[in-house]
């Protein structure tokens, strides 16, 4: 984990935190997370100074004109990228994320209902995050590492 850094994401996923974040989140009161320790690999030992970030609340509806596919003049309608329940939406986000406003809560930080992504080994289907202007707000101001934020649509 790049210790510069307040947000980090292992190869399967997981999005560690530094105890700064933690603690800015805090004395903000940004809802929707929740911050269990991180244990140093195959010990149960705790690792100080990180925690993981988890999402507590995965009810964002992702909606169109929200794109997913291979590749940026792909669709994955009928392709292996995708799941015949709708749980797994594509390979790689292509456009900008657009979610319905009856699913958005009220929590500062919510998750996708659906996933994107490929299993394969480690890696699995992940989740999209979204965040409030407040969340948003606090990481520029602090000047944090290690997060890309992108746009989302409340339709």
């Amino acid at each position: 984990i790049p210790r510069s850094y307040g947000f980090s994401q292992t190869i399967a996923g997981e999005i560690v935190v530094s105890e700064r974040v933690k603690s800015l989140f805090e004395q903000a009161s940004i809802t929707g997370v929740k911050f269990p320790p991180v244990f140093s690999t195959g010990q149960r030992e705790v690792l100080a100074g990180w925690y993981q970030l988890v999402v507590e609340n995965h009810d964002a509806e992702i909606c169109a004109p929200t794109r997913f596919g291979a590749e940026p003049f792909d669709s994955d309608v009928k392709d292996e990228f995708t799941c015949s329940r709708g749980d797994l939406l594509g390979l790689n986000q292509l456009s900008d994320i657009s979610i319905d406003a009856k699913s958005r809560g009220s929590a500062d930080i919510i998750g996708s209902s659906r996933f994107v992504g490929y299993r394969r080994g480690v890696l699995r289907p992940r989740r999209i995050i979204l965040v409030s202007p407040k969340v948003r707000s606090l990481l520029e101001s602090e000047k944090l590492k290690g997060y890309r934020l992108e746009v989302a649509h409340i339709r």
